[in-house]
């Protein structure tokens, strides 16, 4: 609707979706859980300010899940995993080129929480999650 029906620069235009196969969401948590945990001293130091946010605040809480786990060292082989599990789990994604004033310039329709970029306040609550505690 978003795409078709509304012109580019109108300030309304704002739009993520993705449909989620959750068949393959344990698979995808698994790597998740792999790749932090070999690279877990590169996890630590990601720099977020260099990542896609979803969210508007000053402290960012959601990033986009490729482009967070693309800072991590990983070789060509565990890229072309994390694209295939991509693939597998979101078979469809699509996003208007802003939030409204916050560009979307990578989309792969999973988000991520980066622990170590939340406000203080947020951190026990988000270790609560039982997707946390499954990946580490």
């Amino acid at each position: 609707y978003y795409k078709n029906n509304i012109k580019e620069d109108a300030p309304f235009q704002t739009a993520t979706l993705s449909v989620v196969n959750l068949k393959y969401i344990d698979d995808f948590k698994l790597f998740v859980k792999d790749m932090t945990s070999k690279y877990i001293n590169s996890y630590d130091n990601i720099n977020a300010l260099k990542v896609q946010p979803f969210d508007r605040m000053t402290h960012k809480v959601f990033f986009d899940a490729r482009d967070l786990l693309i800072q991590l060292p990983l070789n060509k082989a565990e890229v072309q995993k994390m694209d295939a599990l991509l693939s597998d789990l979101v078979p469809y994604k699509n996003a208007t080129s802003y939030f409204i004033n916050l560009p979307i310039e990578k989309f792969s329709g999973i988000s991520l929480g980066y622990e170590n970029y939340l406000m203080k306040d947020l951190k026990p609550s988000y270790q609560s999650l039982k997707w946390n505690k499954k990946t580490g």
